[in-house]
């Protein structure tokens, strides 16, 4: 309009100080900065309770200042619609196995018959799963809340956290003034992911068989809290249907020199078990190519570690009743109809002699003695007297899993259908309609490790093998003893529902 400052100023009664007035506040970057940080974990706080949170940790600014600073970053929370929620955290929570060591909220809801609705909130101690409390009630604040868990920090002792969703009670004022107030640290799931909020166990063991449920239960005497993962315990496997021989001696690799030597004339023998079928070479070759480098040199000191405790180790998994029902150690025996096959086996137990195993050469007749079941035509034997087998070894797997369960072990009856990795670690197992957080995993689940630990990066060197074997009902003057024919490829033994002959095996 052409006016001057002076005229302008003069016609609306504006004060020209005012107008020239130039704020000279200082930037605040650090409170900025720590303020857009709490925002940004506590998506769903306001101004005011973002105001708490910067108190407790010692911010002298009052809440007019925090206000302005709050609206200058943008940082209003907009109207929540419906299905839409604010997105937390998803890191699991390392938590020592110790009792008190956290604690969860939650609530859960039904109605009289009469229409009337009330709620119970549910207080539980994630380590030793016990329920702490259950308070009914009509309606319960976020006042009530706090109260209630005052009340039982008195009989209790106080949680080292507490973990809730994010309902209004659980983030109302009162329980983050209770928190400051009694110093325990409250944390928040992701809104909308509650079966995928929190981990209540330090390990998950995926894979039911023979090693999944051993280890689960090494772990769980270590003090840890395990969680079995399975959708088929006990449906069978290699961990039901194997030989059940516990070998101290079987310390030698497959691959050895002479398996280069004599690969050619194993695969003109029909009758021998090893074959090499073209249409599976895709999916076989790489393990081949592994097998045929480790050809190279016999390797038995790593063997030798595991195999040399094999009956001790049982000690640890089965009470003394449990071991003599499963294991016999009544020692194995290795016969042969051939001179030459007799003479071709001897280095290899004279390396078990030089590890202190027990071995007797033996004659056919020294043989029928010791099992008088076996055939005439056995000329020659090796008998070690420090092997033994397992009488029933899908019975072995279940009797594990039913110690790991009275002593507090979870089974998840469940397919894992894949992980989910976050800053280079698994965070999540994935099921075919749920995930779970984990704090840490072990992959036992055999050929199936493949397909969980490609999506990762992660080529894991395991091949599935398919074996044979074939059990006969129990008769008089069955073979009392484990029995290896050498000759034919068959290990015989002794089960509890029959004689059982397992042989060759094909990779699948």
């Amino acid at each position: 309009m052409g006016l001057s400052e002076r005229r302008a100023c003069t016609i609306v009664g504006a004060d020209r100080k005012m107008i020239r007035y130039r704020p000279c506040r200082p930037p605040e970057t650090e409170l900025r900065g720590r303020l857009r940080d709490l925002a940004n974990e506590r998506r769903r706080f306001g101004y005011r309770r973002l105001f708490i949170l910067l108190r407790r940790e010692g911010e002298p600014s009052g809440i007019n200042r925090i206000y302005w600073l709050y609206r200058e970053e943008g940082l209003a929370v907009r109207k929540q619609r419906a299905r839409r929620r604010g997105v937390g955290t998803r890191a699991p929570i390392l938590v020592e196995a110790l009792p008190n060591a956290r604690w969860s909220l939650d609530f859960v809801h039904d109605q009289f018959a009469c229409g009337r609705r009330f709620r119970v909130l549910n207080i539980v101690d994630d380590v030793t799963r016990e329920c702490l409390a259950a308070i009914p009630d009509t309606s319960i604040s976020g006042r009530r809340v706090a109260r209630e868990l005052t009340n039982l920090i008195g009989r209790r002792g106080k949680p080292g956290m507490i973990v809730s969703d994010h309902g209004t009670e659980f983030t109302s004022n009162a329980i983050l003034a209770w928190s400051k107030d009694h110093r325990v640290e409250l944390h928040y799931i992701a809104s909308g992911k509650r079966l995928m909020s929190r981990s209540v166990h330090d390990v998950h063991v995926i894979g039911g068989g023979i090693v999944g449920a051993s280890v689960a239960q090494l772990c769980q005497k270590l003090g840890l809290s395990v969680a079995l993962i399975e959708a088929d315990l006990g449906a069978g496997g290699c961990s039901a249907g194997n030989a059940g021989n516990i070998g101290i001696g079987s310390f030698m690799p497959i691959p050895r020199p002479s398996i280069r030597l004599n690969a050619l004339s194993y695969l003109l023998d029909r009758h021998h078990p090893l074959d090499v079928r073209l249409m599976q070479l895709p999916w076989t070759a790489e393990w081949l190519m592994r097998f045929w480098n480790s050809c190279d040199k016999l390797q038995c000191k790593a063997l030798w570690s595991l195999t040399s405790r094999a009956f001790e180790g049982y000690d640890d998994l089965l009470s003394p009743a449990e071991r003599a029902e499963f294991i016999s150690s009544c020692g194995r025996l290795v016969v042969f109809r051939t001179k030459e096959k007799f003479d071709a086996a001897h280095s290899a137990q004279r390396r078990r002699q030089e590890r202190g195993i027990v071995v007797r050469r033996l004659t056919g007749d020294e043989a029928h003695e010791i099992e008088p079941g076996i055939s005439p035509s056995i000329r020659y034997a090796y008998f070690n007297a420090d092997g033994g087998y397992l009488r029933d070894p899908a019975g072995l797997v279940w009797a594990i899993v039913d110690a790991f369960r009275r002593n507090g072990g979870s089974v998840v009856a469940d397919q894992a259908t894949g992980l989910t990795s976050s800053e280079g670690r698994i965070s999540h197992v994935d099921f075919s309609a749920r995930s779970t957080a984990v704090n840490h995993v072990v992959i036992a689940a055999a050929a199936a490790s493949r397909d969980l630990t490609r999506p990762l990066g992660i080529a894991t060197p395991v091949q599935a093998e398919r074996g044979y074997h074939f059990t006969f009902a129990p008769a008089a003057g069955n073979i009392r003893i484990l029995v290896i024919a050498s000759d034919d490829r068959v290990v015989i033994s002794p089960m509890h529902d029959g004689l059982r002959f397992t042989t060759g095996s094909e990779l699948c």
